[in-house]
């Protein structure tokens, strides 16, 4: 018996799934610059003008579920309960709708700019990605 015969996934069929779209979307690297900036633009002193809190929130919106992408190809998710607590929540905040009002649209992109802080620390820490200090 060779050993492709005996090889068996560690991806489950939903997991090979997420990979096989993220093969047909192209993926491209996570740009962890331009992750990194938008975090300082919400998180830090001053918050973000009313005009760029959409687009922050799409921004981070994109990077969550590319980091997601990054932690399910590797498998991460299902051997690391705070990954997968991680996505589970960032998947629920990028799922919640963007509100027209200020302070509701401001409290979003915070909780997301918060998730992918603590995701983006913790892959780091777990060595998925390499610090770009």
């Amino acid at each position: 018996m060779t050993a492709a015969a005996t090889w068996r996934s560690p991806l489950d069929t939903g997991e090979l799934r997420t990979v096989l779209d993220c093969l047909k979307r192209r993926w491209q690297p996570v740009d962890l610059a331009s992750v990194f900036d938008a975090l300082d633009l919400v998180l830090g002193e001053r918050p973000p003008d009313v005009g760029q809190v959409a687009a922050i929130t799409e921004h981070l919106r994109a990077s969550l579920t590319d980091l997601a992408e990054v932690v399910v190809t590797d498998g991460g998710a299902s051997t690391d309960p705070t990954l997968h607590t991680l996505i589970q929540c960032g998947r629920s905040l990028a799922a919640e709708p963007t509100s027209n009002g200020r302070g509701p649209s401001l409290g979003l992109v915070r909780r997301l700019a918060w998730n992918v802080s603590d995701l983006l620390d913790h892959l780091i820490e777990q060595r998925y990605l390499l610090d770009i200090d």
